[in-house]
């Protein structure tokens, strides 16, 4: 039996009733209450590196690849990553559907990681994202985005999900111009994280998809989405957590100056050459850049410090065949490593 359901019961605890991260833009309802017994006053520090991994998998629209593309298959290619690299302690994934996806990836990571996943609803709609993928009948609504976070022993774990305020009166219904604009607000992030009265081991990651292309006011909605993930990543700061902020942005290098936020409290794990994340599999090196980089990894800048990152790709040792071959998903996997340092 698949065990995701375990993190969103006894071992995560609310922000809202932690540390008071939660206000109206944030889903208090649906956070979890303190495990028992937790002594954050003996906590092991954060280890000496942390490598994060964001995905978007492609496993929640129709056009995504399908012979070699099983669910299973998909897993089994972020567990190779883990498997290799013992550093890793993030992951994100994006297009993920919760039954498939997101409860296999906690299922295969266990008990020493926390596992948060937010079901995307439709643009300007309250309407949940049906997964094309399920064979259940009717197909479940549980498509979105999904963040892991890795343990440390006497650390509080914490999973919840935000909403981005910033679209409320940008949105139309279905994302089309020529329909009503509505007040609802459907982007946002999934996020789970660590607390401890240690200074040394707090840390937050959340992983978010902003809007698709197509979308009425789409850059602006992008925009919006920018600057209220990197508001909620300063808040974080301020209240003494480390932050890894990523996912599919949908944004290219530059973009307009829309990430500007995210770059003016955290630096991006790919800055030195920003490779292809959604080239094609010949594509091995950073010659094709423009166009086909839409994944970001932002660290915070308060405690946290570059060693390296990269695009997963067609290069990649670890990588299987399928993989290599762009048969499970039209992205690649990014990479990238950091080193606490002291928060200041």
């Amino acid at each position: 039996m698949l065990t995701a359901k375990r993190t969103a019961t006894a071992t995560i605890v609310s922000l809202a009733v932690a540390t008071g991260f939660f206000t109206a833009s944030a889903t208090a309802s649906t956070a979890p209450s303190a495990p028992a017994g937790t002594d954050s006053s003996k906590a092991q520090a954060l280890p000496a590196r942390i490598t994060a991994l964001t995905w978007n998998i492609c496993g929640a629209i129709k056009e995504c690849p399908e012979a070699e593309a099983t669910p299973e298959k998909k897993i089994d290619e972020i567990m190779r990553q883990v498997n290799a690299d013992r550093s890793i302690g993030v992951i994100m994934i994006q297009e993920a559907c919760k039954s498939l996806h997101s409860d296999r990836l906690a299922d295969r990571l266990g008990s020493d990681w926390i596992v948060r996943h937010r079901t995307g609803k439709t643009v300007g709609t309250n309407n949940l994202i049906e997964c094309p993928s399920s064979t259940a009948v009717p197909k479940t609504k549980d498509a979105g985005t999904a963040v892991a976070v890795k343990k440390i022993p006497g650390t509080t774990p914490m999973a919840w999900d935000v909403t981005f305020p910033g679209t409320r009166g940008l949105e139309h219904v279905e994302g089309k111009g020529d329909k009503p604009r509505t007040n609802h607000t459907t982007q946002g992030m999934a996020c789970a994280g660590l607390r401890s009265s240690n200074a040394a081991n707090r840390l937050v990651a959340c992983s978010s998809h902003f809007v698709h292309r197509g979308v009425h006011n789409q850059e602006r909605i992008r925009a919006v989405s920018a600057r209220d993930m990197a508001a909620w990543g300063r808040l974080w700061q301020r209240q003494g957590f480390r932050t890894v902020l990523g996912g599919d942005l949908n944004t290219l290098p530059g973009g307009g100056g829309r990430l500007k936020p995210l770059y003016d409290m955290s630096f991006e794990g790919d800055w030195n050459d920003e490779c292809d994340t959604t080239g094609y599999p010949w594509l091995t090196g950073c010659s094709a850049v423009a166009g086909s980089k839409f994944d970001y990894l932002f660290f915070g800048d308060r405690g946290l410090r570059y060693v390296g990152g990269d695009v997963v790709n067609g290069a990649d040792p670890v990588a299987s065949d399928a993989y290599k071959s762009a048969d499970l998903s039209d992205h690649w996997m990014l990479k990238a490593t950091v080193r606490p340092v002291p928060m200041r």
